[in-house]
């Protein structure tokens, strides 16, 4: 992690050297997403491989770090200022983070449906992080939550990632990704919304919480944010019909719900 001058060079006075490493487990860690503190600490989040499974290719974890604002990780976060949520049954992908008003860490994403050995296939994830670091009991189980057609039956199951979120007044938390049959069907843009205690609200879409938007021959969401009205505005790519299959920007505005 590095932190810039306001003319693009590295800022000096940032890590000790204008330049932050830090290692959790020995093994690969990316970071996908970053938040800002009021006091100017600052949260990374991704994806991290625990050091139990003692090779480079095991299941990944959500990982957190938080730093002061000079770069060096803050003691008082998790252990060391480092914090993790582990999914049993395939490897994590955390997409996308935000900073409740209360201090508390929503992060989301996906897991890799280990009992799919041939056909790719994921399920929804999320976890919410206290402002110490460790997860959050009031959300889901122990913090966590997976949803996914496919689990828990073991095999080949469907597809459903989410890579961006946007907090609503109230504590809901909207949600947008791509949803498919496995992961090598055509998708489509996955909207969802969640209660605070992490569980699909059901008051929004046709009683599931979530709803699926078909644009081209497949398309997935990679950004959200929600309007002055309430309106969620959801942003990502759509795939032409055969035989181009052409990329171009997908958008799609969805109703308060």
């Amino acid at each position: 992690m590095a932190r810039l001058n306001a003319d693009g060079t590295a800022d000096s006075s940032f890590g000790g050297g204008n330049l932050v490493v830090t290692d959790f487990f020995g093994f690969r860690d990316d970071f996908s997403s970053v938040v800002r503190l009021a006091d100017g600490k600052i949260v990374v989040g991704g994806s991290v491989t625990p050091s139990s499974c003692g090779a480079s290719s095991c299941p990944t974890a959500y990982g957190l770090a938080r730093y002061s604002s000079t770069g060096t990780l803050d003691p008082g976060f998790g252990s060391g200022g480092k914090a993790t949520a582990v999914f049993a049954g395939g490897a994590g992908h955390p997409k996308d983070m935000a900073l409740q008003p209360d201090g508390r860490i929503v992060i989301v994403g996906s897991l890799g449906d280990a009992a799919s050995s041939t056909i790719p296939s994921e399920d929804i994830t999320a976890a919410r992080f206290l402002a110490d670091g460790s997860l959050d009991p009031s959300f889901g189980s122990g913090g966590m939550v997976r949803f996914g057609r496919g689990y828990p039956s073991p095999g080949v199951g469907s597809q459903e990632v989410l890579n961006a979120l946007a907090l609503q007044a109230g504590g809901k938390i909207l949600v947008a990704g791509a949803a498919a049959a496995n992961g090598d069907s055509p998708a489509s843009f996955l909207v969802g919304r969640l209660n605070a205690n992490g569980s699909w609200d059901l008051t929004y879409g046709a009683g599931t919480g979530f709803v699926t938007t078909s644009i081209g021959s497949s398309a997935a969401a990679y950004g959200a944010g929600i309007q002055a009205g309430g309106k969620f505005v959801v942003a990502g790519f759509a795939e032409a019909v055969p035989p181009t299959f052409a990329t171009s920007f997908a958008v799609a505005r969805y109703l308060p719900g």
